[in-house]
């Protein structure tokens, strides 16, 4: 996870530095947290109300990759788990890539068009990533 006060503090910085400066920092934890296994939480937005700057926090985070967002309040709870869990036109899509480059590696293919888009490798990582995000939603609390 990346702390944006602490990490902030120690290089110096002003608090009120925008979260575009921070894009360095957000692809090195989570290019270190991919390559150890880890899932990778991005740092919290230095607030606690649910306001534009949050929410675009949020998806800015999940876009980069980042399998969710730290939360300084209760109320953002949700804003975070719905923007880190994938719809379920999203999972039925990565469903699709990974059962047809199933199919294609049966019969010696590595990569393949599906719907006008070209299927290989790095898209089923992809989708598998997202296929685990979806389950992890479906499974949470029930541990």
């Amino acid at each position: 996870m990346l702390g944006y006060a602490d990490l902030g503090a120690s290089l110096g910085r002003s608090p009120d530095l925008g979260a575009s400066r921070w894009l360095y920092a957000q692809v090195a934890v989570l290019t270190t947290a991919r390559s150890a296994g880890l899932v990778a939480i991005d740092g919290p937005h230095l607030g606690v109300a649910v306001d534009d700057g949050f929410v675009a926090g949020v998806e800015h985070a999940v876009a980069l990759g980042f399998d969710g967002k730290w939360v300084i309040h209760p109320r953002q709870i949700d804003t975070v788990i719905d923007a880190s869990t994938p719809s379920a036109a999203e999972t039925a899509n990565a469903q699709i890539v990974i059962d047809a480059l199933r199919a294609a590696h049966e019969t010696n293919r590595g990569a393949i068009a599906v719907d006008g888009r070209m299927i290989d490798e790095a898209l089923a990582v992809s989708a598998r990533r997202l296929l685990a995000r979806a389950h992890r939603g479906q499974t949470e609390g029930l541990d």
